[in-house]
């Protein structure tokens, strides 16, 4: 959801073919994270909320025994939509 890109793409360049190797050395870095969103979401969200999401993916490619549950998944997720919300009626 957060890069738009399909799982595994043999169309993409050599190292970029299956997304969960080619998104994790970026995932992991708060200054790099930018480089995985999907063009489309530009301006939708901040660097912060980016981070936040791209942190909770990570956490989900994690070892099963660290990997967050779906309630708490979606729990972040709304949480986020919501500040989001929030801060968009804020500025209008």
């Amino acid at each position: 959801m957060v890069c738009g890109r399909r799982v595994i793409n043999k169309n993409k360049p050599y190292g970029e073919h299956h997304l969960v190797q080619w998104a994790k050395p970026y995932l992991t870095d708060k200054r790099k994270v930018l480089r995985v969103l999907d063009s489309r979401l530009e301006g939708q969200c901040s660097a912060v909320e980016a981070y936040k999401v791209t942190s909770l993916a990570l956490k989900c490619l994690s070892e099963k025994s660290f990997r967050p549950n779906m309630d708490e998944v979606v729990s972040t997720l709304e949480q986020l939509v919501h500040k989001n919300q929030a801060s968009l009626n804020i500025s209008t």
